[in-house]
């Protein structure tokens, strides 16, 4: 019974860092792309898909 809720622990704090360095990753993305507008219209059609 423990180790059901430390596993499910675990896997919410892992899920919950992945969240915020998909979102620093995504933000960091959109200033790279405002920087560069040719390449900008590829990858934000990339990151609408994902």
């Amino acid at each position: 019974m423990f180790d059901e809720y430390y596993l499910l622990f675990r896997y919410e704090i892992t899920n919950l860092r992945h969240q915020y360095y998909l979102k620093r990753l995504v933000s960091w993305a959109e200033i790279e792309l405002d920087a560069n507008p040719l390449l900008s219209m590829e990858m934000k059609e990339k990151i609408k898909k994902t």
